[in-house]
């Protein structure tokens, strides 16, 4: 309760969660410490969750679940069976939205740890500057992650998973295989 709490009021701090109360999941990763503590969490903003339902059932569909919590994307690469990983096998999640790239390291289907990087990109931006600002920020967070593969998630129109992964593949001497894009 403690954690969800002070993840709120960190929350609460930023415009977009101001006047509009926030869903939020989230969950310890597993090397956390007794001292050191890391958490994943999502939120998105409940009103906008709420409005998503009632369209979906004046649409005469029945929802089950909107799926908020750090593990959609992984739950969605399952589903698509884009993802079929052993436990032995290391890799990384990279997403990337408008704000920020999140790496996420994995073990087979298990999260191993989680880094977040800001960034500014938008279409203002030339393309080349928006790449370049993913790469930029990307780079130095991979030599501290090492994996045998990595999956590649554009969550904004700006940046294609594919181009990106492609920029990495060719730039970066630490990614030598190609990329799985998403």
């Amino acid at each position: 309760d403690q954690v969800g709490a002070a993840i709120e009021e960190d929350l609460y701090s930023k415009s977009i969660f101001q006047d509009v109360e926030p869903a939020l999941d989230f969950f310890k990763l597993p090397n956390s410490t007794i001292q050191f503590s890391k958490y994943v969490y999502t939120a998105s903003q409940k009103t906008a969750l709420i409005e998503i339902v009632m369209q979906l059932d004046e649409l005469g569909y029945n929802l089950i679940a909107i799926e908020t919590s750090p593990n959609s994307t992984l739950n969605a690469l399952v589903y698509n069976e884009r993802l079929n990983t052993s436990p032995d096998v290391t890799w990384l999640m990279l997403q990337v939205d408008s704000t920020c790239c999140r790496l996420m390291s994995m073990q087979g289907k298990t999260y191993v740890d989680g880094v977040e990087e800001r960034i500014s990109i938008g279409e203002v931006l030339g393309d080349e500057e928006n790449y370049s600002t993913v790469v930029s920020a990307i780079q130095p967070l991979l030599k501290n992650l090492p994996s045998q593969y990595m999956f590649v998630v554009s969550k904004t129109n700006i940046i294609s998973a594919e181009a990106l992964a492609n920029k990495l593949v060719y730039s970066s001497p630490i990614i030598h295989q190609e990329a799985n894009v998403f």
